[in-house]
């Protein structure tokens, strides 16, 4: 998908609720956007210069607060860190 395309789906999807409180798609899955917290946590081991770590960053605070979270991504740099 182009940036353009995933922007359209993400608006289409509005129409079935608030993307920030989740909305279910098709297969059963629920999706959200995130935004980043307002507290980087402190077991973040990097700077949050570089928008990769952002998202690590993002991911993190949601495992700290309990949450089972899975980072897919095809950026090996950012799967090495990940882990």
């Amino acid at each position: 998908y182009s940036a353009r395309e995933a922007i359209r789906k993400l608006d289409a999807l509005r129409e079935r609720g608030s993307l920030r409180e989740g909305v279910q798609l098709d297969n059963g899955a629920t999706l959200r956007v995130l935004f980043l917290p307002k507290a980087i946590p402190a077991t973040m081991p990097f700077g949050v210069e570089k928008h990769d770590n952002l998202i690590l960053a993002t991911a993190l605070a949601l495992k700290d607060a309990g949450e089972d979270v899975q980072l897919i991504t095809k950026d090996i740099n950012a799967r090495v860190k990940a882990d």
